[in-house]
């Protein structure tokens, strides 16, 4: 065991409580490291690295002076609240995650990541026993963190995968009854998720995406989830382009009578003076602007 006091040695500062489950993971280390199993000892070195504060508090405890190991701990962890949040978990941290995170799209893999770390640490404690939140409750606040187009992926994936999975069950005569609100754990929505944004972020992909829009075949294989996930976004980015066509096209034929009309105005005055006739013009074409 390193001397309290040297650079190596765990260290815990009582004004940031939430490192204490850091402190009491790095100390565990120590005992297994040096073969420590018994609880008094345990106790007493716990103490002896912490601050001077501290020990004399620790010290006080009921647990130290006649509880196990393991009591001792679960009773230093309840003392400090921060701490005690970090290992049983927080419903409003789990919704201040949600809140930072809205509307992540398909392609924004490093997003749904962060989104997923964070997520992943407060909804595993959350819905363990007794669990404060239900599985169906847990993805809905995951499912409210992606876009309307890429919840619809997920779902489209999920129940291809669950369609899959009914089909083996039944083949092996071993089909167990899940309730429909149920018939995902979070767990699997989260990596269908990742599945999808993994898709989208490799270029090969991408290549094998535009090929198949131009009519080239790889001859391939590909998975039905892959199409589904990506049919709806193809058929919205055609969608755009149509619109964006039709709009330019309405756009010249616009132009096109407007020169027309032009021309017909310059020949209507064509015996005139030239300096009348361009003021002619001008007025006409501006009269004929104003009345659009």
């Amino acid at each position: 065991m390193p001397a309290p006091s040297s650079r190596d040695a765990p260290k815990f500062n009582p004004e940031k409580p939430s490192e204490l489950i850091r402190f009491l993971s790095s100390m565990e280390d120590l005992f297994s490291a040096a073969s420590i199993t018994d609880d008094d000892k345990r106790k007493k070195d716990l103490c002896r690295y912490a601050p001077a504060s501290c020990e004399h508090e620790w010290q006080a405890f009921n647990s130290y002076k006649t509880g196990t190991y393991a009591e001792f701990k679960a009773e230093l962890i309840a003392s400090y609240p921060e701490a005690s949040h970090l290992t049983k978990g927080s419903l409003g941290r789990l919704k201040a995650v949600c809140a930072d995170a809205r509307g992540i799209t398909s392609d924004d893999l490093s997003e749904l990541l962060r989104l997923k770390r964070s997520f992943v640490a407060e909804a595993t404690k959350l819905s363990e026993p007794p669990a404060l939140l239900s599985n169906m409750e847990i993805i809905q606040l995951f499912a409210g963190c992606l876009s309307d187009e890429f919840r619809r992926q997920v779902a489209s994936t999920l129940a291809i995968r669950a369609e899959a999975k009914r089909q083996s069950a039944i083949n092996a005569q071993n089909q167990a009854e899940r309730r429909v609100e149920d018939q995902h754990t979070w767990n699997e929505v989260i990596e269908a998720a990742v599945s999808i944004a993994e898709t989208y972020q490799n270029p090969l992909g991408s290549i094998g995406r535009l090929s198949g829009s131009l009519g080239v075949s790889d001859n391939r294989e590909r998975p039905r989830a892959q199409v589904d996930d990506f049919a709806p976004k193809m058929e919205e980015s055609m969608a755009r382009l149509a619109d964006t066509l039709n709009l330019q096209l309405k756009q010249h034929v616009k132009l096109e009578e407007k020169v027309d009309r032009c021309m017909t105005m310059v020949i209507s005055v064509g015996n005139l003076s030239v300096p009348f006739q361009l003021r002619k013009v001008v007025v006409i074409i501006v009269e004929d602007m104003g009345t659009e």
